[in-house]
């Protein structure tokens, strides 16, 4: 598989919350890998995710807005779209 990534990820251990209309909770997920541009996120199986989210990382003061870039069974690879924003308190 040929690398297409902009910039270079590194492995973590995180869990976050994805955000969008239709899911007022938000659905919990785990972030495997992260760079400045994108990550990749482990959701729940069968798990309907749209093609633009907000994503909040744990212990991070941020939102981060994203796109779906791929989708593969629960993992999914997401490209930032913006600088993040301040999470409201």
């Amino acid at each position: 598989m040929q690398e297409t990534r902009k910039t270079d990820r590194y492995l973590t251990l995180r869990t976050g919350k994805i955000s969008f209309p239709g899911a007022p909770n938000g659905m919990d997920c785990a972030v495997l890998n992260v760079s400045r541009t994108g990550a990749c996120l482990l959701v729940p199986a069968n798990a309907a995710v749209p093609d633009q989210f907000d994503l909040t990382i744990d212990h991070e003061r941020a939102v981060r807005s994203c796109r779906r870039v791929w989708h593969d069974g629960s993992r999914i690879g997401l490209e930032f779209l913006a600088v993040p924003t301040p999470k409201k308190v």
